[in-house]
């Protein structure tokens, strides 16, 4: 990303907003890609280690020390606590894990005892979790539901070593050593970034932890230091901003091994972790109207037919209350407790509470939002996101705030090719919203409907006569299909793989990928695993106007797309412009996509397929109005003149594609099929419309221009009008309320480039 952008120039002549010109856009090269030494390194390897660790000598030493055990045992004789300690301190003779907890918060040794001969036996889990460790799925080694974030008996080894004989702590070592290099060969040969596979490097380093420096215990203390400084380089590449793609394992994916190695080793890898530094923050900006729910996004997050987070994968107050607790964060402690009141910890069966007793400091003052200094329009650049927002009204219960989604970055796990799109709520109101759900992979609902970013707010360029217009048209698939997925497909075959496109397409969008992302491309075992498909490069806010404009000429087919650049202004507190510059090349049709629940308002139509309440239909003018709830949304195309707009949707189109509505029901996953969620998830694309605004490249002349004005239903939208003259493009508008102001666009000369040119360089 590029840094040092210059302001935009607010002037007073006129009630007018300008927007400065930027320098054209610079190809993706933040670092070179790491050399081909340092390629598909073991993860227990790093070529720049951090320094030497040391380790505490004292025990217990896992998640506690002499404050934190304290903490422990007040919590656990509080009543306040008392629901998280039943759940540990009864029938606990099946669990070691509860039997230690409850050996250590109440200092029986006889309980631990019990513990260490359960776990050293034949004790198997209570059930198999969801995955095992990277390159293996050996469920025992995660111990019950409640330690899926660690190990058993390297919890209870540690917990509960004073009261341990030493025949007792020799067998346990043996165990938990076995472990380790069963675990250590495993992070040694197949790493992948998913939250589904991050137990296994918990477990390691928790074994690692527990045993160092103990008869019969390699010594592994660097290597596991090496494989969590591998862990936070990527997670900081990825996820920086404190958001991650999937919210169900987000609390502690990348919060709890680094709080557990910095307690044990006194090395203070959580202030490396950007993830953490910025993720309350991420969490309050997904937060719901009234606390109750997560608003979905981005990627393919499973969400109900509110556009909400589907319960079971809601995050839980545990990852604020353990970052409030290490850092000190008044605004974390707030989160944490505001999701305790309004949502406790959620309806996973995995979520580890005993956390809470821990890691909860009734004594941290709370921050609320409003007294936390917190940005209303954020740029996270590492996930590619703009969030552009009215207010923090939202945590109140109010109904009003714009809450607003741009999204131009990176194609990694759970994540869909969604360069450029953009959604908007309203409150509670999901107005302009995701196409789709995630109904799992791979699948043809998934590769036709959903991978090739389709289903988002994204742009499509269709090859002139093409057969496929839709197909086609749309984005590129992830760079990791061309290695990984491609074989999985079946019937779907070379229908749109990065595959079926030509030598050139494929090694530029590797290439590009390996130089934006070189610490994926490190450790990850297969090439190209993180997708380039564009940056936002442009990002400024001035207070009364803000702008984010990105380059996503990558997520196209380069022999037909040779620039694209989608910029986002947003005009405080309910105006937004959307403009897109493009260079084509052989396109004959050129479309918007916008998602929407329910069917918008074009004016008169024509109905080409179906009927009104469900089917294709067009019309002919330039504005469109999307309602939902108290809200709505009003799309006006300033540019090009005599747009088409259609209409797609409605059962039985809401997945239409190319002439074929692709099922969701049938087109999902086996095994989601089976999951209790699935008519949520189902309800989430049932029925849904999307507006098409269709232009050809001859009538565009590379620039699609539209303002989009947002409030209550039924209130007058602004007033717009496109001006061109010698100092460039402005939009000049008039709020419902008669307040005129003009805004000045960027540069409408930005420097057109391609992949192809960035590759060669």
């Amino acid at each position: 990303m590029r840094r040092g952008l210059s302001l935009l120039a607010l002037f007073c002549l006129a009630p007018a907003l300008a927007v400065a010109a930027s320098d054209p856009p610079s190809c993706p090269r933040p670092a070179p890609p790491p050399p081909e030494s340092e390629r598909f390194l073991p993860l227990t390897e790093n070529p720049r280690p951090w320094g030497v660790p040391t380790l505490r000598p004292d025990h217990p030493r896992l998640f506690l020390d002499a404050a934190h055990l304290q903490r422990l045992r007040r919590h656990w004789r509080d009543p306040a606590y008392a629901a998280i300690v039943h759940e540990y301190e009864y029938d606990t003779s099946l669990d070691p894990l509860s039997e230690a907890l409850r050996g250590v918060a109440e200092d029986d040794p006889a309980a631990c005892r019990l513990a260490a001969r359960t776990v050293a036996g034949d004790w198997q889990p209570k059930m198999n979790l969801s995955s095992g460790p990277p390159g293996g799925t050996d469920m025992s080694l995660f111990g019950p539901p409640e330690t899926i974030y660690g190990d058993a008996a390297a919890l209870v080894f540690d917990w509960c070593y004073a009261a341990l004989p030493p025949d007792l702590k020799a067998t346990l070592v043996a165990k938990i050593e076995r472990q380790n290099q069963m675990r250590e060969d495993a992070l040694n040969r197949h790493f992948q970034w998913h939250e589904a596979h991050f137990g296994g490097l918990h477990g390691y380093l928790m074994g690692v932890l527990a045993i160092e420096g103990e008869p019969g215990a390699s010594h592994r203390l660097q290597k596991a230091q090496n494989a969590l400084q591998n862990w936070t380089e990527l997670g900081n590449e990825l996820h920086g901003d404190g958001g991650y793609k999937t919210y169900t394992y987000q609390d502690l994916f990348l919060i709890a091994p680094a709080i557990l190695w910095s307690m044990a080793t006194g090395q203070d890898v959580v202030r490396r972790n950007q993830f953490i530094l910025h993720h309350a923050e991420f969490l309050l900006r997904r937060l719901a109207p009234g606390g109750a729910d997560f608003i979905a996004g981005p990627g393919d997050q499973a969400a109900d037919a509110r556009g909400m987070v589907i319960r079971l994968q809601n995050p839980t107050a545990l990852g604020p209350l353990m970052i409030a607790d290490y850092l000190r964060d008044g605004f974390a402690q707030w989160l944490g407790q505001y999701l305790l009141e309004k949502q406790g910890f959620g309806e996973r069966w995995d979520n580890p509470r005993w956390l809470d007793l821990i890691f909860h400091d009734d004594t941290l003052a709370p921050v609320p939002p409003a007294n936390a200094r917190l940005p209303a329009v954020r740029f996270m650049a590492a996930g590619g996101m703009v969030d552009m927002r009215s207010g923090w009204n939202g945590a109140a219960g109010k109904n009003s705030d714009v809450d607003a989604w741009f999204y131009l970055g990176p194609a990694t796990e759970h994540a869909e090719t969604d360069a450029g799109h953009f959604t908007m709520w309203r409150g509670a109101d999901d107005l302009i919203t995701e196409g789709a759900n995630y109904l799992s992979r791979p699948t043809k609902y998934h590769m036709l409907w959903s991978a090739l970013s389709f289903a988002r707010n994204t742009a499509v360029f269709s090859p002139a006569n093409s057969a496929a217009p839709d197909l086609e048209g749309s984005q590129l698939p992830p760079a990791t299909m061309v290695y990984s997925d491609a074989q999985l497909y079946g019937d779907v075959g070379a229908e749109r793989l990065v595959e079926s496109e030509s030598g050139a397409t494929r090694a530029a969008l590797a290439l590009a990928s390996a130089e934006a992302y070189p610490v994926a491309n490190r450790v990850t075992w297969y090439p190209g695993s993180i997708g380039y498909l564009g940056a936002i490069d442009d990002f400024r806010d001035l207070g009364a106007v803000a702008i984010a404009s990105g380059d996503a000429t990558a997520a196209y087919d380069p022999d037909h797309v040779q620039s694209y650049r989608r910029s986002v202004i947003y005009v405080k507190p309910d105006i937004f412009i959307l403009r897109d510059t493009f260079a084509l090349q052989d396109v004959g049709r050129v479309r918007l996509l916008f998602h929407h629940r329910e069917r918008a308002d074009i004016g008169a139509v024509t109905v080409v397929s179906g009927g009104a309440d469900a089917g294709i239909l067009e019309g002919t003018g330039n504005r469109a109005t999307i309602a939902r709830g108290a809200s709505q949304a009003t799309i006006e195309v300033l540019w090009p003149p005599a747009p088409k707009l259609r209409l797609v949707g409605g059962p039985g189109y809401e997945d239409e594609i190319d002439g074929a509505d692709i099922d969701a029901r049938t087109g999902a996953a086996d095994w989601l099929l089976k999951q209790p969620d699935f008519p949520a998830r189902l309800a989430r694309v049932t029925g849904i419309w999307r507006t098409e605004i269709e232009t050809t490249p001859a009538a565009a002349q590379g620039e699609i221009v539209l303002v989009i004005g947002v409030g209550p239903r039924g209130a007058t939208p602004p007033a717009a009008r496109l001006v061109r003259d010698r100092g460039g493009e402005s939009v000049e508008l008039r709020r419902g309320d008669g307040t005129p102001m003009t805004v000045a666009l960027p540069d409408a000369q930005e420097r057109a480039r391609g992949i192809a040119a960035c590759a060669a360089r």
